[in-house]
């Protein structure tokens, strides 16, 4: 099984790029983990909030490989605690699907392709979070669903 991050837009912060290489060397001990970070295009910036959605929701499904199992991180998806995460996690491994893409969108989220293609949305916080630190909080909750799974000593109720 694969699981990829699809995100738009870079890391500006050194350190936040540090936390999420720290987690995702560690999540790799236990499954094939990547993050692609789709490039923002300036031609984007000055256009309204919806046609920026529909623009790049074309970007983002030109990405997703056909048969991939679709979870959008947005703020108004499910909310879910570390076990419940860590118990999602194993169900979709046992449904067999390989290739596992979550979806974190631009500053202005995504438009409705994605939200109805999606198979599932999930929320990080009801916070908001700038999408740098998004990206290393969710990989840190990958990791904390395996070690969960793999009865590993990192997780503390």
């Amino acid at each position: 099984m694969k699981i990829e991050l699809l995100t738009i837009g870079k890391n500006n912060f050194p350190f936040i790029e540090e936390g999420i290489q720290f987690y995702s060397l560690r999540i790799n001990k236990y499954i094939n983990f990547s993050i692609r970070y789709l490039p923002e295009s300036k031609k984007l910036f000055n256009m309204p909030a919806g046609e920026r959605q529909r623009r790049e929701d074309e970007i983002f499904l030109r990405e997703i490989k056909p048969g991939a199992f679709l979870i959008l991180l947005d703020e108004r998806g499910q909310q879910k605690t570390s076990l419940e995460f860590a118990s999602f996690m194993q169900q979709l491994m046992n449904r067999g699907y390989r290739h596992i893409v979550f979806l974190m969108g631009g500053a202005y989220g995504v438009g409705e392709k994605i939200k109805q293609q999606a198979h599932e949305k999930l929320s990080l916080s009801r916070f908001t979070f700038p999408h740098e630190l998004a990206r290393l909080i969710f990989a840190e909750q990958l990791y904390r669903a395996f070690t969960l799974l793999k009865g590993e000593p990192y997780h503390h109720e």
